[in-house]
C-alpha cells in the first residue's frame, strides 16, 4: 500500500477542502447580512401602517399640509418612522410639546416632596418647612379666591378650581376693557412681543376675583394652576424654573435636547419641524410665537428621541423619582378622575400626557403592561370646519392604538376614545384659541 502517495494527495486536497467551506460560509454570512432583522422587518410595518393611515386621512379631508412623526420603544428596542414630514425631519428635530411641560412640573414638585422640601398636602398659604415664608406670595397679587383651602395637591390633580386665563374668556360681569374676552390674546394683540411673567397673570385673577369653583368640589383643567406650581418651586428650591427643570431632570437624564424657552419671540432653533394652522384650507405658519405665557404648563421644547426617553424612565422611576413616588402620581385622590398628579391615564395607552400649542400636537404614554411606550407628533392643526380638529385628534389617537396592537400585540379599541377627560380636554382647549 503507498502511504506515501495517499499521504501527499491528502495534503493537496486539505487545502483545497478549506478553501471551499471558507467560501461557502461566507456566502451563508453574505445571505444573512443583507436578510432584514425581525426589528427592521417590524419598522417597516409600522412605517406602512402609519403612511396609510394618515394618508386616508389627508386624502378624505382634503388637505396635503401636516405630517406625522412617530416614535417608540418596545422594551429595549426603538422604532422610529415619519410621514408627510419634510425631509430633514428625524427623531433629533425639535418641535413644542405643550401641556407635555405639566410633567416635568410635577415631577418637580413630588421631587421636592419626595426630599421632605415640601409636603403636597399642604395649603399654599403654609410656611414653606423651616421658613416663615408661604409657598405663595402674600400679597394683592396672589390674593386668589378661597387661597386658604387650596393644596399644592389640588393643584396638580386640577381641583383646585383655579380661573384658566390661557383658555377662557374673561366675564362679562368683569368691569374691564377686556371683559368677555381672552386675556392673553387682549394683551397680545396690543403687544404681540409682550414679556409675561407668572406674577402678572395671577394678578388678573386676583383683581377680579376670578375661579371657576370652590377648591375640590370638581375636576377643571387649567393652566393657571400648573403656573402657581412653578412658583411654588420657584420659592422652595431658590432656583428659577428653568434651572430647577435643567439640572435636577433634565441634565441627571442625559436629556441634552430639552429646554424651557420663556421668550416673547420665540422661533424654533434648527434642526426644527415646521408647523401649520389650516383655516379655510390655507396653511398657516406657527413658527413665531410668544412662550412667555406658556411658562410651567407649556413651555417645553423638545424632539421625540429624549421625549421618548423622558416618558420611559420618569413611568419606569428611573428619572429621579422614586417608584413610590411615581405610582402615587398615577393615583387621584378621587375615584372618578383619569388624571393624577400631572399624570393623565388613557385605557390602552398608559400613563403619560398630551400637548397641543400652535400647530402642533403632541401624545406620549407608557404602558407599564407592556413596557411600551411612544411619542406621535403632528404638526398641523385643522380648523377646517367645526369638527375637522376633533375628527384629527381622534385619527392621531386611531394611528397610535393602531402601531402599538402591531408592535406589542396588546388590542386596543378606541371607541370610548372620546369619553375620555384627556381628548376632551384637549379638545375644548384648542376650540377657544384663536388665530
Amino acid at each position: 500500500m503507498n502511504t506515501k502517495g495517499n499521504s501527499a494527495v491528502m495534503k493537496r486536497i486539505f487545502p483545497l477542502c478549506l478553501i471551499v467551506i471558507l467560501i461557502f460560509v461566507a456566502a451563508c454570512n453574505k445571505k444573512s447580512s443583507t436578510e432584514p432583522s425581525d426589528l427592521e422587518l417590524m419598522q417597516e410595518q409600522v412605517r406602512t401602517l402609519v403612511d396609510s393611515m394618515w394618508q386616508n386621512y389627508l386624502d378624505e379631508a382634503g388637505i396635503e399640509t401636516g405630517g406625522i412623526l412617530f416614535h417608540a420603544q418596545s422594551g429595549d428596542n426603538r422604532l422610529f418612522c415619519k410621514t408627510n414630514m419634510p425631509n430633514h425631519a428625524s427623531m433629533h428635530s425639535l418641535f413644542r410639546a405643550a401641556s407635555v411641560t405639566k410633567t416635568f412640573t410635577a415631577s418637580a414638585i413630588m421631587l421636592l416632596h419626595q426630599s421632605n422640601q415640601l409636603s403636597i398636602d399642604d395649603p399654599v398659604t403654609a410656611a414653606i418647612p423651616g421658613t416663615t415664608n408661604p409657598y405663595l406670595p402674600d400679597n394683592q397679587d396672589f390674593a386668589i379666591p378661597f387661597k386658604d383651602q387650596i393644596t399644592i395637591r389640588s393643584l396638580l390633580e386640577h381641583r383646585a378650581g383655579v380661573f384658566d386665563l390661557v383658555n377662557f374668556n374673561i366675564p362679562d360681569s368683569v368691569s374691564a376693557v377686556y371683559a368677555g374676552m381672552n386675556w392673553l390674546d387682549y394683551v397680545l394683540g396690543q403687544d404681540p412681543s409682550h414679556q409675561f411673567s407668572i406674577d402678572e397673570i395671577i394678578s388678573v385673577i386676583a383683581q377680579h376675583q376670578l375661579i371657576h369653583h370652590k377648591p375640590g368640589a370638581e375636576y377643571s383643567y387649567t393652566n393657571t394652576g400648573y403656573m402657581l406650581l412653578g412658583k411654588i418651586i420657584e420659592r422652595v428650591s431658590g432656583m428659577s424654573i428653568e434651572d430647577y427643570f435643567s439640572s435636577m431632570l433634565c441634565l441627571p437624564n442625559g436629556l441634552d435636547n430639552i429646554t424651557f424657552p420663556l421668550d416673547s419671540a420665540h422661533s424654533l432653533p434648527e434642526p426644527r419641524i415646521p408647523s401649520w394652522v389650516m383655516l379655510d384650507s390655507a396653511p398657516l405658519s406657527t413658527d413665531l410665537y410668544n412662550m412667555s405665557h406658556e411658562v410651567a404648563q407649556g413651555n417645553l421644547v423638545t424632539d421625540s428621541e429624549d421625549l421618548l426617553s423622558w416618558i420611559t424612565k420618569w413611568q419606569k422611576g428611573t428619572a429621579g423619582l422614586s417608584m413610590d413616588t411615581v405610582l402615587e402620581m398615577r393615583q387621584s385622590s378621587y375615584p372618578d378622575q383619569d388624571y393624577g398628579l400631572g399624570t393623565s391615564y388613557m385605557e390602552g395607552f398608559g400613563y403619560g400626557h398630551t400637548g397641543a400649542i400652535a400647530g402642533f400636537l403632541t401624545l406620549t404614554f407608557y404602558d407599564p403592561l407592556t413596557d411600551y411606550s411612544f411619542v406621535l407628533l403632528c404638526n398641523m392643526w385643522n380648523f377646517n370646519s367645526e369638527t375637522s380638529f376633533d375628527e384629527q385628534v381622534y385619527t392621531l389617537f386611531d394611528i397610535a392604538a393602531h402601531a402599538k396592537t402591531l408592535i406589542t400585540g396588546n388590542q386596543i379599541s378606541t371607541k370610548s376614545l372620546k369619553s375620555n377627560r384627556q381628548f376632551q380636554d384637549m379638545c375644548k382647549s384648542i376650540s377657544k384659541r384663536r388665530f
